[in-house]
């Protein structure tokens, strides 16, 4: 049991998956559908969301104003920024998923209808939709705008600023035990790790560093 333990623990990180320009596309159709879908229900039931969304349900509630046309136009700022620091690849997948969540919330109307739609159940359903929408776009390089860019540029760049502070296994230099840990917690140094040959991955780092934690722990544990 501890032997298989330590041979998982131990086991290399799988390269990350590179996805196919198709897999992009469906994953933007899917992801705009589901948020749009939820946010269909959420002016339905006259919920409120967080973002950019919300402040375009504010507007639309007080002024009749269609919401897919506010989210589109409070959106279109952003995009300035995405450009600048996220690279055009992110801006163009990010733009179609906001045109597209546009488009399908302002035809929602006109093939989706709710006789009776219970708030409680449009809050639970609504923001599984929303959330599961979001996952989709995050893990294809997109967005659907607002304040979904800003957290990405941000993450990005606590990233980069992580990357370049001595000890981070994250940038994975060499003599990374010497240094403090990183600023943001998320990548911790490693004591005892030791590299004359320049960078190392800090990937490998850290999973050499769990693996001797675990292995430390099960000393003693009948293999």
């Amino acid at each position: 049991m501890a032997r298989a333990w330590r041979e998982r623990v131990n086991a290399p990180t799988p390269d990350p998956i590179t996805h196919s320009w198709l897999d992009d596309a469906h994953a933007l159709v899917a992801g705009s559908l589901f948020v749009a879908l939820g946010m269909t229900m959420f002016a339905y039931a006259g919920l409120l969301t967080g973002g950019v969304a919300g402040i375009a349900f504010l507007i639309s509630y007080a002024s009749g104003i269609s919401v897919a046309l506010l989210f589109f136009g409070l959106s279109l700022p952003f995009f300035v920024l995405a450009w600048r620091r996220l690279g055009p690849a992110f801006t163009l997948k990010s733009f179609a998923a906001v045109a597209l969540v546009s488009i399908c919330t302002a035809l929602a109307p006109k093939v989706v209808r709710f006789e009776f739609l219970d708030p409680w159940l449009a809050s639970v359903l609504g923001g599984f939709l929303i959330g599961f929408g979001l996952l989709a776009l995050l893990r294809h390089g997109a967005s659907v705008g607002g304040v979904n860019i800003v957290a990405q540029w941000l993450q990005r760049a606590d990233d980069r600023g992580c990357a370049r502070r001595p000890g981070c296994l994250l940038g994975g230099a060499g003599g990374a035990g010497a240094a403090v840990d990183c600023r943001c917690g998320r990548h911790r140094r490693d004591p005892g790790a030791e590299s004359s040959s320049g960078a190392v991955s800090g990937r490998l780092i850290r999973r050499k560093r769990q693996g001797l934690q675990h292995g430390a722990a099960l000393d003693g544990w009948p293999d």
